[in-house]
């Protein structure tokens, strides 16, 4: 804008040098352009006009086109307990698996479908329940418990990883850290699950390389191990 406004005021300049009773070409400005070739601009007492109004008409058009909105971004934060401890975090975030991933560097929770929430490879407990964190939002977060694979014990952790190693339950792993949650949840919600139980609560994860059949075996087995 104010470039425009300056070139306007220079443009008075020239209209001022201009002397209307000369027919010829003035302030003629020459200038060796390539071998052999120059190149010569100057105004004539129509064209002198014509800079006079295009240097008129762009203040005129930068000043219509000038649409200014101010917005003070809301930089709302969500609180809640992540493996025991109090974070806080931007409600930027569209889900709660941005959050945990790109603003608190807990990567367990993975990254397979968001935010459609149909794989369960970034489930985590909220409260007690196991849930999907691409489609938990920070809001249903607030003051809650979170709790990922880091939340837990080493001992706890690996009674379910040498369960799923011992049925074959695991290929290339993407899956695995959903599945133990979904697992940890099943066992914690009922210590004693059926075969039919742990099908159905598993729904929600989906495995692309073993099936389901030893992922089940695995969980009754370390159900039935942390029972003792």
């Amino acid at each position: 804008m104010f470039t425009s406004i300056a070139t306007f005021l220079v443009s008075f300049v020239i209209l001022l040098k201009f002397d209307p009773s000369n027919t010829s070409f003035q302030l003629v400005e020459e200038y060796k352009w390539l071998v052999g070739i120059y190149y010569r601009v100057g105004v004539d007492g129509i064209s002198v006009l014509f800079v006079i109004l295009t240097t008129a008409i762009m203040p005129l058009v930068v000043a219509s086109s000038w649409k200014i909105n101010y917005r003070v971004k809301d930089r709302s934060m969500t609180a809640f307990q992540l493996n025991g401890k109090g974070v806080v975090v931007s409600e930027d975030h569209e889900h709660l698996l941005g959050a945990l991933r790109d603003e608190l560097g807990v990567i367990s929770p993975k990254d397979g479908c968001a935010p459609s929430g149909q794989c369960g490879a970034c489930t985590v407990l909220v409260g007690e329940k196991a849930r999907v964190a691409c489609q938990t939002s920070l809001e249903r977060t607030n003051g809650e418990n979170v709790t990922t694979l880091e939340g837990f014990d080493d001992a706890e952790l690996q009674r379910y990883c040498d369960s799923f190693a011992a049925h074959g339950a695991l290929q290339c792993g993407f899956c695995t850290p959903g599945m133990v949650m979904s697992a940890i949840g099943i066992v914690e919600d009922n210590p004693d699950p059926t075969h039919d139980e742990i099908r159905h609560s598993l729904e929600g994860n989906i495995c692309r390389c073993t099936g389901y059949h030893n992922i089940v075996l695995a969980i009754e087995a370390a159900a039935k191990e942390m029972r003792k």
